[in-house]
């Protein structure tokens, strides 16, 4: 799996690396998008894939009748989630700037900075969003929505494996049962969001850390920092079990440098365009910085959250907090333990803008821990509960991820168009653009630069557009896209309102003929 995530890693450098050399065009990417296939494809045959296959289902056919069903409910999660990655975007974050800001970059072939507020991300790692350059150069949302969607597998395996490290394998496809049926998990892995990414590679960096295998480890954690730069909140967490481990001091120097070392192409790249290697952070641009220190918060996460984490966390914690707090000898288990709280910690002084994805990446930990206190309970009719309740926890969200993905099936099944289906399903309100009238395509000249206010989220726009933010002043050639609502920029004299759309709450104005 380290490989594979090496693999991940190099490829997404390597596009990186193209757009600050102003190559991101598509036979460049396709290029090296070949080549790593070629590659992955030499190096799974080394593996022997049919005889790992066949071990696989040799497994499968030993299950028992309760492995069985936690399989049952974890494929049907995934089948569900599935439809729902199929469809056209309609995340906030992905129409911002995840799927935005790559196709700018292909628009214009490099990677740009953007000043103003809207685009101030423009300038973090983004390792992510580089796997999402070759998909938007085959014009494709659902593609980059997809490779989201495996990253959400690619978590699963991952967990199934460091369960497996302490649990059968019934009990270890009841820890991604669990998992799965997290409402932000489903949720997420229909999105072109970048956090199942990051879950990923925290997850790896944690297996292999908790296998000895040290500097493994770090560059995960650091692919995981070039995902998202609040993954480096763990390194910290990493210090304590190396000393708890009494590993030598060394190690810890070490591992910091060398995640930083994966990093710090990015960091080098915000510094040179904006003079702050952490940009936006530190900045007067970034504004999300509340940090709540109730400790309700953890109770509103797991329960009120407009994304909820599973509820059989809270219920299974009193066990939890026995069962760790007899097992100081059992090394392993304490140091799962340990990383769990300390996660948990982390996250609660992290400013939580981000609801409960921001606690996901410390999810399949929680969940290895939250099995193995299930699997150890002497009482058989309270494991039986907790086991039935986890089920019946799983069963209520692949019911509601049906019910919220239904209103793909239209469009995948091309019952649908896609224009009827991003005018009907579209949050406008929030900051959302379509044409829904088509009125830019049928009377405005392909190519034209479109100078746009009070609109964040643009990545369905498909002309070259100027920000409010980065330039106060419309160019005189252009036209302009408003939504008064939501700005206080009026037209200078000489604009002609030329179109009114009452769905999207845009108007257009064009310059008037001299």
């Amino acid at each position: 799996m380290f490989i594979l995530a090496l693999l991940i890693g190099l490829y997404s450098y390597s596009i990186f690396f193209l757009g600050l050399a102003h190559q991101l065009f598509k036979p460049q990417l396709s290029v090296i998008s070949i080549l790593l296939l070629l590659f992955t494809v030499y190096i799974s045959l080394s593996y022997r894939p049919v005889l790992l296959i066949k071990l696989f289902v040799n497994k499968l056919y030993r299950l028992n009748k309760i492995g069985t069903v936690f399989l049952f409910f974890l494929i049907a999660q995934l089948l569900i989630n599935l439809i729902g990655s199929l469809g056209p975007e309609l995340s906030f974050d992905a129409l911002w700037y995840h799927l935005t800001l790559p196709k700018m970059w292909l628009s214009q072939g490099h990677l740009s900075f953007y000043p103003g507020s809207v685009f101030k991300y423009s300038a973090m790692p983004m390792l992510t969003e580089m796997l999402y350059l070759p998909a938007l150069a085959l014009g494709s949302e659902v593609l980059a929505k997809f490779i989201h969607y495996l990253f959400g597998i690619l978590t699963l395996i991952v967990t199934f494996k460091l369960s497996r490290k302490y649990l059968s394998i019934h009990y270890s496809l009841l820890t991604i049962t669990i998992l799965s049926s997290n409402l932000v998990f489903s949720w997420l892995q229909i999105t072109a969001n970048i956090d199942l990414a990051r879950t990923f590679f925290e997850t790896l960096a944690l297996y292999l850390f908790l296998d000895k295998k040290i500097y493994k480890s770090a560059v995960s954690l650091g692919l995981a920092a070039s995902t998202k730069l609040l993954a480096l909140g763990s390194l910290p967490i990493y210090w304590i079990l190396a000393w708890r481990q009494k590993i030598s001091f060394k190690y810890p120097i070490y591992y910091s440098l060398l995640t930083i070392t994966i990093l710090s192409p990015w960091l080098l790249r915000s510094y040179l365009v904006t003079g702050n290697p952490v940009y936006p952070f530190l900045s007067p641009l970034y504004t999300d910085t509340r940090i709540s220190l109730n400790p309700t918060d953890l109770w509103t996460v797991f329960t009120r959250s407009a994304d909820p984490v599973n509820p059989v966390y809270i219920i299974s914690a009193p066990f939890i907090l026995f069962f760790l707090i007899r097992q100081n000898r059992s090394r392993g288990v304490a140091n799962l333990g340990i990383y769990t709280g300390l996660a948990l910690f982390v996250w609660f002084i992290t400013p939580r803008t981000g609801g409960g994805r921001f606690i996901l990446p410390y999810l399949p930990a929680l969940s290895v821990l939250t099995a193995i206190t299930i699997y150890r309970l002497q009482d058989k009719y309270i494991q039986k509960s907790i086991i039935f309740i986890s089920l019946s926890l799983s069963f209520i969200s692949i019911s509601y991820r049906l019910a919220a993905n239904a209103k793909y099936i239209p469009v995948i099944t091309r019952r649908q168009t896609k224009s009827d289906f991003l005018s009907l399903n579209l949050n406008y309100a929030s900051g959302d653009y379509y044409d829904t009238e088509n009125f830019l395509a049928a009377n405005v000249p392909p190519g034209s630069l479109i100078y746009v206010a009070g609109i964040n989220n643009l990545f369905y726009l498909n002309y070259p557009f100027l920000h409010h933010s980065v330039s106060v002043v419309p160019p005189p050639t252009s036209y302009l896209l408003l939504r008064p609502s939501q700005t206080a920029f009026s037209p200078p004299p000489g604009w002609v309102l030329v179109h009114t759309s009452p769905l999207s709450q845009t108007r257009v104005y064009a310059p008037s003929q001299p």
